[in-house]
């Protein structure tokens, strides 16, 4: 006993087709995330002391950029920032041992207030052990909004991150 004929199979899969593309922005953005101007200072493998393994500060002032680079314990010069225009973002992740991950860009859902760091590795195949690396990102001052603030590497867990004066 047969419930459908041939056309209305394809009418009803058809049908589902158009409702499935329709939810789908024809830019592909399903995060609701918008570009925003930044630079990315830094990428170490490194992290804060004793702390949890994944960490967000923000850093508003230079005491306070010079605070979470010893803070963080990243190694080297602290380069450059123009204070006027920007704030320094501090993002530590995990990552496997023998896949680094590459910063790619971030983007900022105003929404949900968090920043997403798109990242990605130089291989496919990687290992399943935790090491730390440490993103040092400056953002333009007037993209940054105003309440709590978070991020996300790769659009997993949320972080928070908290402002320093």
């Amino acid at each position: 006993m047969r419930f459908a004929t041939r056309p209305t199979q394809l009418l009803v899969i058809c049908l589902g087709l158009v409702v499935v593309l329709e939810g789908v922005p024809a830019s592909g953005n399903t995060t609701g995330a918008e570009a925003v101007d930044h630079r990315l200072k830094a990428s170490q493998k490194r992290m804060p002391a004793g702390e949890p393994r994944q960490r967000g500060r923000l850093a508003s002032t230079r005491d306070a950029y010079q605070e979470m680079w010893d803070h963080f314990r990243l190694r080297g010069e602290r380069p450059s920032v123009n204070w006027r225009k920007r704030k320094v973002l501090f993002v530590t992740t995990g990552e496997s041992s023998i896949c680094p991950l590459r910063f790619r860009t971030m983007r900022l859902n105003r929404e949900t207030k968090t920043f997403i760091l798109r990242t990605r590795s130089n291989r496919d195949e990687c290992t399943d052990d935790w090491t730390p690396r440490t993103f040092v990102v400056a953002v333009a001052r007037d993209a940054i909004p105003k309440g709590k603030l978070s991020a996300r590497v790769n659009f997993k867990r949320r972080i928070r991150v908290r402002r320093i004066r």
